[in-house]
């Protein structure tokens, strides 16, 4: 289930990453073969109809892939957001908290 997920986040096919939670809750916070998160994997590619369904999902955002990079450093650094200008995919999707993330970047 981790693959499908996975791909599904990775596709954007956000119906897809419903069903896989709806089925099993624990895949919003499973790897892939790559070692990637589907809240990763949706956000180096820009996934925001993903990553918000991610988010409400309660995904753990402060889990790292296999490289130590964690979800909102992914965001900046993949999109070049600039937090004065510009608004960052994972921080505009849910009303979550991200405090504790900011903290330890």
């Amino acid at each position: 289930m981790a693959e499908a997920i996975s791909a599904y986040a990775k596709s954007g096919d956000a119906v897809g990453v419903k069903a896989c939670i709806a089925s099993n809750p624990k895949t919003k916070d499973s790897t892939d073969k790559q070692g990637w998160t589907p809240l990763c994997a949706a956000i180096v590619r820009n996934r925001v109809d993903v990553i918000r369904i991610l988010i409400e999902a309660e995904a753990n955002v402060n889990k790292p892939n296999i490289h130590f990079r964690y979800p909102i450093q992914m965001s900046f650094e993949s999109h070049r957001y600039d937090m004065q200008t510009s608004s960052c995919p994972i921080l505009t999707c849910s009303e979550h908290p991200f405090d504790d993330v900011l903290c330890g970047l």
